[in-house]
């Protein structure tokens, strides 16, 4: 069953501003105080998703929380590298796999 409007709010610290353009949030200076966050006519998923990125920021914004990921596999071999001014990553040999993977 979806629900009509899923809506979470958070209180933004001193000295820091949230901007919020195309699913990316980019935390700044002071200039906000609060970040809310909507979705209509989300399903379960949808109203889980939204509580996860709220306190994916304020735990990154209030503890400086570092998200750090390494690559490994257990059979086939990866390729990777990072590109494009340390933004992206290039997967390459992905199961085989001739393309390239962003």
């Amino acid at each position: 069953m979806k629900t009509i409007l899923s809506s979470e709010t958070m209180n933004i610290p001193d000295g820091v501003s949230i901007k919020v353009h195309a699913k990316v949030i980019h935390v700044n200076d002071n200039r906000k105080r609060k970040l809310k966050i909507d979705a209509w006519f989300g399903s379960r998923k949808t109203s889980a998703a939204i509580c996860t990125a709220l306190s994916d920021v304020e735990n990154r914004v209030t503890k400086d929380y570092h998200y750090k990921m390494r690559i490994v596999y257990a059979h086939f071999p990866i390729n990777a590298s990072i590109t494009n001014n340390n933004k992206a990553i290039e997967i390459r040999n992905f199961l085989y796999k001739k393309n390239v993977f962003f």
